[in-house]
């Protein structure tokens, strides 16, 4: 049983009724579990490569969102030689993708949705995310079909 500092318990017990980690969760949870390691290598070892606010993705950098990224997005459009002009087009082409691996995939999580966590420290909270659902999943928990209890939200933090 790994044992967690005050300041982690009181953090946990806060993003477990936080609906952003909510949503950060599910919108994670979505991904299979090889593009929830393509996503956990990117963020561990390459995070300059991911575009943690703004969109799906951001023509003036060329950065790409978690879930783009997970699902190899940038990877087809340089292999295809796909231009993508703006966020807009880069979504519709991420929902297309999204849809052939994810049956409800999702491009945005957290649109309209108040509250803490992947606000200011989006790259750590990422991270934790990320960290979590792999250990969940090692465990034998199951992706994609599960409805998250505040307690698990919690427990994941």
């Amino acid at each position: 049983m790994m044992v967690q500092s005050i300041a982690d318990q009181r953090r946990a017990h806060a993003l477990q009724f936080d609906a952003r980690w909510a949503a950060l969760v599910r919108g994670v949870d979505q991904l299979s579990d090889a593009h929830l390691a393509v996503l956990q290598e990117i963020v561990e070892h390459a995070p300059e490569r991911v575009l943690l606010d703004g969109g799906n993705y951001d023509p003036q950098t060329g950065l790409w969102c978690p879930l783009a990224l997970a699902l190899s997005v940038p990877e087809s459009v340089y292999a295809f030689e796909w231009f993508i002009r703006s966020n807009r087009s880069a979504k519709r082409l991420l929902t297309k993708v999204g849809t052939r691996h994810i049956l409800a995939f999702t491009t945005n999580p957290f649109s309209g949705i108040n509250g803490h966590a992947y606000t200011t420290e989006r790259l750590a909270d990422l991270r934790s995310c990320l960290r979590a659902l792999v250990s969940f999943r090692a465990r034998g928990g199951t992706a994609h079909e599960r409805t998250w209890t505040r307690s698990e939200l919690g427990d994941l933090a």
